[in-house]
C-alpha cells in the first residue's frame, strides 16, 4: 500500500494527500458483479477507462495548467490521460466561485 503523496503547487507542497494506491488494491471492488442486479452507476468505462472529476479553486487552476499549458500538456503525454477544463465562469453547481471543500 503506497502512502498518500502531498499536492504540490508551485513547487511547494499544499499538505493536501491524493491516494496513490492501484485500483486492484482496494478492500472493495469499484462495482459489483452483474448478478447482484445493483443500478448504481460506475465510474468505469469500456476497456477499464476511468472518469475522475477533480474540483480545483480557480486561483490552482494556473498551476495546473502551466505557463503555455506546457504542464497540463506533458501531464496528458505521461498518463494518456485527456484532461477537460470548464470554462472560465462555468462553475460546479451550487458554487458561485469555482471552489469546493473536499
Amino acid at each position: 500500500m503506497m502512502a498518500a503523496a502531498p499536492i504540490q503547487q508551485n513547487g511547494t507542497h499544499t499538505g493536501v494527500p491524493i491516494d496513490l494506491d492501484p485500483p486492484d488494491s482496494r478492500k472493495r471492488p469499484l462495482e459489483a458483479p452483474p448478478e447482484a442486479g445493483s443500478t448504481k452507476r460506475t465510474n468505469t468505462g469500456e476497456d477499464g477507462q476511468y472518469f475522475l472529476k477533480v474540483l480545483i479553486p480557480s486561483y490552482a487552476a494556473g498551476s495546473i495548467i502551466g505557463k503555455g499549458g506546457q504542464t497540463i500538456v506533458q501531464l496528458q503525454k505521461e498518463t494518456g490521460a485527456t484532461i477537460k477544463l470548464s470554462k472560465s465562469k462555468d462553475f460546479y453547481p451550487g458554487r458561485c466561485n469555482g471552489e469546493e471543500v473536499v
